[in-house]
């Protein structure tokens, strides 16, 4: 279950950093 939370974390964070350069790009 640690390892899935892990995950999902990672997944946050590389979507968050994804919108964030398409902010700056916009």
């Amino acid at each position: 279950m640690s390892l899935a939370r892990r995950r999902w974390e990672w997944v946050e964070l590389l979507q968050r950093s994804t919108s964030d350069r398409v902010c700056r790009f916009s």
